[in-house]
């Protein structure tokens, strides 16, 4: 009797969202330390002497106004994170995964343009939503590898 060989794995529906679930807690903390309103930073200078630092949300877009592009363009990204993963939990794809880690990989490069203003722009909430961003990305590498050695394990009937 000659067995087939089944190239794809069958996925077992029970836990598919539960092990996809983790990855959508980094970005959703992410966000929520983005609307914080100790973010992003904005440092003026009344007088040639003085600077005041004010800090406000990642979603205001006073910072944005003031070329202070990275905050608000972490916030849009990591909220289109949010949708990509949201849709990925159901949805299981090349292309969702690979929108996934692009965005993912987009959201931490945005959250660290604020380092070249200076470290006095970047505040302790917003390495921590890089740290978030960061987990996500490597959380999404990490699914991306498994689903490809899954992918091409040969299961016999």
């Amino acid at each position: 009797m000659n067995k087939a060989m089944i190239w794809v794995k069958p996925m077992d529906t029970k836990n598919k969202i539960p092990y996809r679930f983790a990855s959508i807690l980094p970005v959703g903390i992410a966000i929520a330390l983005e609307t914080l309103p100790s973010g992003a930073v904005c440092v003026f200078a009344p007088n040639p002497t003085d600077r005041v630092r004010q800090t406000f949300s990642y979603f205001d877009l006073t910072p944005f106004g003031y070329a202070n592009f990275g905050p608000f363009l972490t916030a849009i990204i990591s909220c289109l994170l949010l949708a990509a993963v949201g849709i990925g939990l159901f949805r299981d794809g090349a292309g969702i995964r690979k929108l996934s880690l692009a965005l993912s990989l987009a959201s931490v490069i945005a959250s660290l343009l604020p380092l070249a203003f200076g470290i006095e722009y970047f505040t302790l909430t917003a390495a921590g939503i890089a740290l978030c961003l960061a987990l996500e990305y490597a959380a999404l590498r990490i699914q991306n590898k498994q689903h490809k050695e899954r992918r091409d394990v040969p299961v016999s009937d």
